[in-house]
């Protein structure tokens, strides 16, 4: 679709939502991509400060998880503006 036709049929909001989902897109992307070509781990942060590894097996959840939020916000985007 044409981001200018996209530009001109959408609210500031749903154009605030296109912006979020794009990043999220880009974001997860980026993480996965670590995983499978540079094998790194994908890092968690939280307020909670201990030195903690995380399995293996939590590891792979995480990121079949990351795959499905990616897929789910991919076709969000691309409902946005119909």
């Amino acid at each position: 679709m044409d981001w200018r036709y996209m530009l001109q049929i959408m609210t500031e909001e749903i154009y605030n939502e296109a912006i979020r989902l794009h990043e999220d897109i880009r974001l997860i992307e980026y993480q996965l991509d670590e995983v499978e070509k540079r094998k790194h781990w994908i890092t968690i942060a939280t307020p909670y400060k201990k030195d903690a590894c995380y399995s293996e097996e939590f590891q792979m959840e995480l990121v079949k998880w990351l795959e499905n939020k990616l897929e789910d916000y991919e076709i969000k985007f691309a409902q946005l503006g119909r």
